[in-house]
Formats: C-alpha cells, structure tokens, sequence
C-alpha cells in the first residue's frame, strides 16, 4: 500500500496535430472530442484512488492545442491543470517520458508540491478512449497493491495484429497469480502460451524512472489485464472505426463505460 502523502500525476497528453489520423485528439467521438474521454476516466480513477485511501492525486492535461487548454479551463476548473507543451516537446518524436516529466515539474512548481517528484504517474492516453469502469477500479486495486518501483500497465489478451504484442511472464503474489511483461512477439510462429497486446489504456510508473529512462515495459512491469474483449488503440481512420463498433459492442453488452458529462 502506497503511503498516503504519496504524489499520484493523472497525465493526459493531447497534443494538436498528428502524423496519421489528423487532429485525432480533438476528433468527435459519439459525440465528445476523443481527448475529453480521456478526462472523464481521469476523474473516475482520482475518484477511485481517493476512496482508498490516496488523497494527493492530481490530473494534468499536457497540450500545444490552445482549443483544448480554452476547453480544460472553462470546463474543468479546479478539477484539471493545464500546461502548455513546451515548443520542442511537440513533434512526432518527442518522447512520452518528457511530456510526462515537463507536466509533472511545472505542477509541482506551481503548487508546490516538494515531494511530487518521488511519486508516480498515471498516464491516460486519448487514443484509447474506451474504459469500463470495472477495469478501471480493477487497474487502481492493483495500482495501491504494487511497490511504487514496479510499473503497471493494460493489455487484453483479444488482438488482430501484431502491433505491441508481448509474451506475458507467470509470478505469484501475496493475493494470487500475476504477469510481467516478457519479450515482443514479431511473428505468429514465435508465440509463447500467454501473449497480450499492450493496449495504450493506461499505464503507471515512478516518476523519477522516467528521469532514469527506465520506462515500461521492462521486468518490473506489471501487466493489467482488461477482462472486456475490446481494446483499441487509435492511430489511424482503421482504428478510429473500430473503436466506434468496439463501443457499440460494450452497450449492447451492457458494460458500463467512462464518458463524459456535458
């Protein structure tokens, strides 16, 4: 269990522009821009890490777009800190790690948070716009279980490709059995009994991993496994359509899903 002074960063990195889909950020999905989703599972976790125990959890929207900063102080005023991406950590391969570590830094500063960067992060990602709430609750138990040096991150073992597809390592925990990432799968004749696809949902770490470019996966990454069938990760108009029917499905299901509120 995490001490409970601990500094927990929700991250959500939305930038304008993108290399494939274009403005896929600000893209309407059912009727939100895909990055508000975001947002809602952002307050739904603070929600959730707050109920058990962790009360220093802050949500950071890290953008170059200034549609969506007008849209994070408007909007979500005292609930979300905007921070405007600094110029050089705004192109197509500028790494996570450093979005992560700016947002986190002028947070920190502007608040005053001494110990803020000890603690850890949990990025949510636009491009994965679809979060049931039970995985969600599932991801913060095991967020509050797990040493702070170990990273978390989702994966669903339901895929049709091979982008992000890693070989899952079996190890026993004092509440039962549990995987680690094990090493990429490139070919379909390579794969071990229990693979995953890294989804992009969510994923955790130290904060000062990230300093260290330590970040996931590595052998202390923890792995998540969504117990709903769907996981898309959008990055093209390919995805975006599949996220759209992977919607669908959830409400036929009757999964309850994270959206936003108007």
């Amino acid at each position: 269990m995490p001490a409970k002074d601990e500094c927990v960063f929700l991250v959500v990195p939305a930038r304008k522009n993108s290399k494939r889909l274009k403005n896929k950020n600000v893209k309407d999905f059912e009727g939100f821009p895909l990055f508000e989703w975001s947002f809602a599972a952002a307050l739904f976790v603070k929600k959730t890490l707050n109920s058990i125990g962790l009360s220093n959890v802050e949500i950071v929207c890290s953008s170059n777009d200034k549609k969506i900063i007008e849209i994070v102080i408007k909007k979500y005023s005292g609930a979300i800190s905007p921070v405007i991406r600094e110029e050089n950590l705004s192109g197509d391969n500028i790494t996570l790690e450093s979005v992560i570590i700016q947002a986190v830094e002028e947070i920190a500063k502007k608040k005053g948070l001494i110990n803020a960067l000890n603690g850890r992060f949990i990025l949510l990602q636009p491009t994965s716009p679809i979060r049931a709430k039970t995985d969600l609750i599932g991801f913060c138990e095991m967020f509050t279980k797990t040493k702070k040096e170990f990273s978390i991150l989702s994966a669903n073992e339901n895929y049709s490709d091979f982008k992000d597809i890693y070989s899952l390592k079996e190890i026993n925990r004092l509440e039962g059995v549990a995987w680690i990432v094990g090493s990429k799968i490139s070919k379909r004749g390579k794969l071990s009994k229990k693979t995953a696809f890294i989804d992009g949902s969510i994923y955790s770490g130290e904060i000062s991993a990230l300093k260290r470019n330590t970040f996931m996966p590595n052998n202390k990454t923890f792995v998540f496994l969504q117990s709903t069938p769907w996981s898309v990760d959008i990055d093209t108009q390919k995805n975006f359509d599949e996220a759209v029917n992977a919607l669908h499905k959830f409400k036929s299901e009757g999964i309850e899903v994270v959206k936003p509120e108007i």
